[in-house]
């Protein structure tokens, strides 16, 4: 005869892995285009006048109420933060990334990883061109061409949905979304401290940034579903 353990002495059953790539939001389409026609709304708003928008008054209201002495603390840590996010050493996460992902094989995220970062030259590129807003008065760090949109404000935005498709798995995805929006919003302001740029520009680009990749995360559902598949299957052997 086979012993038969009580209830509360059986053991239980382990919880699914975690699917990793995680399945995009179920309203990453509608998210992402939202996101993207703001920010293209935005765009529009200063088209017509770069140097007295519609949004100057606020902008400039704003400003003021987020930057502080230059010789400050908070001076020296937005430095940072804008200089860790934009220009070369901007460049180390995302590479860093992206090899991680193909060391381990796991081609179709590091493609959709790549496409995510490397859309900034695709979308804000064209746009900086076209609004060719003047940045604010005597900007604190070296910046050069126009001050619409952020660039730093994106790829904040991008890196946050990027590594919550291909990182961060689905049950720890709230948590971790509340994290990357605090970090977003910590290099939007640092944008806005050393006059890097206006506060409008900081939301365009996070909204960009944002919008494309919830987009593209939804085009490669599938094969990154495919990939999710074949992940759990190794765990399980």
């Amino acid at each position: 005869m086979y012993d038969v353990l009580p209830p509360e002495r059986r053991p239980r059953a382990q919880a699914a892995p975690d699917s990793i790539p995680s399945p995009a939001p179920r309203f990453a389409v509608q998210t992402g285009a939202a996101a993207l026609a703001a920010s293209l709304v935005i765009a529009g708003l200063l088209a017509n006048d770069p140097r007295t928008p519609v949004l100057r008054g606020p902008d400039a209201a704003l400003t003021g109420a987020l930057t502080g002495p230059h010789g400050s603390l908070f001076t020296v840590a937005a430095t940072v933060v804008q200089a860790g996010v934009g220009g070369p050493p901007g460049l180390v996460g995302p590479l860093l990334l992206v090899g991680y992902l193909l060391v381990y094989r796991r081609w179709w995220s590091a493609l959709y990883s790549f496409l995510t970062c490397a859309a900034a030259n695709v979308l804000l590129l064209p746009l900086k061109s076209a609004v060719d807003r003047p940045r604010p008065a005597d900007p604190w760090i070296l910046v050069s061409g126009g001050s619409f949109p952020s660039v730093h404000a994106y790829s904040a935005a991008a890196l946050t949905v990027v590594l919550s498709a291909v990182i961060a798995g689905e049950a720890a995805r709230r948590r971790w979304w509340l994290l990357g929006a605090g970090f977003t919003l910590i290099v939007m302001w640092t944008g806005v401290w050393v006059h890097s740029n206006w506060p409008s520009d900081a939301v365009a680009g996070a909204l960009a940034g944002a919008g494309t990749a919830l987009l593209l995360w939804k085009a490669f559902s599938s094969p990154l579903r495919r990939e999710a598949e074949r992940e759990a299957a190794s765990r399980r052997r």
